[in-house]
């Protein structure tokens, strides 16, 4: 634990979430994601999801998630390496990039996690001020021809100290319970796509 929070500082005084080193990849280009704004005007029909984790001490992780007919469910993931000494971190390969199938309950179950969190009209920008440490959860949305896209940091330990964080009592009763709500479908995707590790 020592260790850990040791590192994080070394990160933190470099410039965090760390810098990648000269000539390599970022866990942008290993990943290759699409722009789903783009996505939006040329698809209109579609309705399509993606949730992006970063961690401080934990490979980058995507899961997408197409509600269409198929119910298709990807997940990739970065290797990630950080050199404490110089307080840089490299992302040297895509580790994993897989396909499954989601049942349409599932796809159901997180669409009304969506429809409660009012996703489509929640603040873009998380309601704290952003950390230096922890994790930093993004989740993207296409449907309608509408593309949104929503920040969040450390949820679920926000979640936790909630009733003594500063800013939680100017949310309001309804925009707190769907903050909760949005936590709750990142929570969902995040076990959809059989993620392993520690949500924080």
């Amino acid at each position: 634990m020592i260790r850990a929070t040791l590192l994080a500082l070394l990160i933190i005084s470099l410039g965090f979430p760390g810098q990648t080193q000269a000539g390599e990849p970022s866990w942008q280009s290993l990943l290759q994601l699409d722009d789903l704004a783009e996505a939006a005007r040329q698809k209109p029909a579609a309705q399509y999801y993606r949730l992006t984790v970063e961690r401080s001490f934990d490979p980058v992780v995507v899961i997408e998630l197409s509600c269409g007919d198929d119910g298709t469910l990807r997940i990739r993931r970065t290797d990630r390496k950080v050199n404490e000494k110089e307080g840089t971190v490299s992302y040297t390969r895509l580790a994993e990039d897989s396909t499954i199938k989601a049942s349409p309950q599932a796809v159901a179950s997180f669409r009304t996690l969506i429809d409660g969190s009012e996703f489509w009209k929640a603040p873009a920008a998380d309601w704290r001020e952003p950390g230096l440490d922890g994790s930093t959860w993004t989740l993207e949305g296409v449907r309608d021809g509408q593309y949104r896209k929503v920040t969040r940091i450390n949820p679920f330990v926000a979640a936790k100290f909630a009733a003594t964080a500063p800013g939680w009592k100017k949310l309001g009763p309804e925009r707190s319970y769907a903050e909760g709500l949005l936590s709750a479908a990142f929570a969902y995707l995040w076990t959809l796509g059989g993620s392993p590790g520690e949500m924080y």
